[in-house]
């Protein structure tokens, strides 16, 4: 079996080592050169992605794996090509919308060179309906017909930064959405190799494009939520930890899983997947989304309101122990303190001190002449911080957590303000 993945980055690079590494032929294709080159030697290439690199070495060896520059050569023989680029989202006259153009490219690269019987899977997340938009293009390139030469399936990628591997060979079943049932059982047979935990088959493309859509908008309104429960429970004198952990319980109410509420939503799926769907009859999807937004600027404001006018951030990737910074709420809150004219510090467990810079924040490993602290990312390295010795050194006494990770007692026993949201004054 040959599959070809075009986008061999931080998502396609572990599909296609599991693929080659369960005795596929696997060529992956991409535009970067040096990217290619490293492939092609066995080097390291996604040290930040556990057991990738170890598989990558391993099935290039073997001749299992190789990448390339051309697309179209690489569709010669190739049973399955996977599409797994950036789908991406841009700022138009009537509001954010979809930005397609990579995948579409690579579709007619496909069309060039397609032969009859493969199957074109897009495992990037998809707006519904997009994927069967690829068949006019690649019949029209190609010179054959859907469902008579060739087939389209929708079988998103269901991971996380940091456990990518993982959650493609056995954390979460995959979804499979075709264009024909035969393309579907192939399939079926195809994904049951690399994924322990099972396939589930859906009635079609566009019904599988919705699944995956609907779990990113899933959270971001859940996680709206949250962020507006913490304030009901600000004005209602209650600690939201408290009322959620409580709620969340085993036990407690078999119907209830409260998200926590934070300083922000980052990453490269939640928020930007909402934009996919949304319309005149999603009011709650778009004020989810504008609310998440919201919650960087909000942080920023209650943390002055406190009369800080130094703070240190701590943490600028998106989540902790992975070095992504797409949509990162850190990096929003650094620009608007700046804005206001605040002394801005920061330090990251995964970042160089050039990188700090560049983000416009001033490198700082201690704490002196600080006003405030903030805690934006959840790495373990803040969580064993010494508080006591951090706010004696401290010019102020504000501790924000950001991320919900830090015990308010611990931070208050020591002497400092400790400040989240939805957390109760201590009585």
């Amino acid at each position: 079996m040959n599959a070809t993945v075009f986008g061999v980055g931080k998502m396609g690079l572990p599909l296609a080592v599991a693929f080659a590494s369960r005795g596929f032929n696997v060529t992956g294709v991409d535009l970067n050169q040096e990217l290619v080159k490293k492939i092609n030697a066995g080097k390291a290439c996604l040290p930040e992605e556990p057991g990738v690199d170890e598989l990558l070495a391993k099935t290039v060896a073997q001749g299992k794996f190789k990448a390339t520059l051309d697309g179209v050569a690489a569709m010669k023989d190739a049973d399955i090509a996977v599409i797994l680029v950036p789908t991406l989202v841009r700022e138009t006259e009537s509001g954010i919308k979809p930005d397609l153009s990579i995948v579409r490219q690579v579709a007619e690269t496909i069309g060039k060179g397609i032969q009859k019987g493969t199957i074109v899977v897009t495992e990037s997340t998809m707006p519904p309906g997009e994927t069967n938009k690829l068949a006019p293009i690649i019949e029209k390139q190609s010179g054959l017909k859907l469902n008579e030469c060739f087939f389209l399936a929708h079988c998103p990628e269901r991971t996380s930064s940091g456990t990518a591997l993982r959650d493609i060979t056995k954390q979460y079943p995959k979804v499979i959405g075709a264009s024909s049932p035969k393309a579907a059982q192939k399939l079926k047979a195809i994904y049951e190799k690399i994924n322990s935990t099972g396939v589930i088959t859906v009635s079609d493309v566009k019904t599988a494009e919705a699944v995956k859509v609907f779990e990113g908008v899933y959270r971001d309104v859940n996680i709206a939520l949250a962020n507006e429960l913490a304030r009901v429970c600000e004005r209602l004198g209650v600690d939201a930890g408290e009322v959620i952990g409580t709620a969340n319980a085993n036990g407690a109410h078999p119907y209830t899983h409260l998200l926590k509420p934070g300083c922000g939503v980052g990453g490269h799926c939640i928020p930007y997947y909402p934009y996919f769907i949304m319309a005149e009859d999603t009011p709650l999807v778009s004020l989810a989304r504008r609310t998440n937004d919201a919650m960087p600027l909000r942080t920023v404001e209650r943390i002055l309101a406190e009369g800080a006018r130094s703070v240190l951030v701590l943490g600028l990737t998106f989540r902790g122990g992975v070095k992504e910074f797409r949509k990162s709420p850190a990096i929003e809150m650094i620009k608007h303190f700046k804005e206001r004219g605040v002394e801005v510090f920061a330090r990251d467990p995964l970042c160089s001190d050039r990188e700090v810079s560049e983000f416009g924040a001033e490198p700082k490993r201690g704490f002196k002449g600080v006003d405030a602290v903030i805690v934006a990312t959840n790495h373990k390295e803040f969580k064993e911080t010494n508080w006591k010795k951090t706010l004696q050194e401290m010019r102020g006494k504000t501790v924000f957590d950001g991320v919900g990770m830090l015990d308010q007692k611990t931070i208050e026993k020591a002497g400092g303000h400790y400040l989240a949201w939805g957390a109760a004054k201590t009585k």
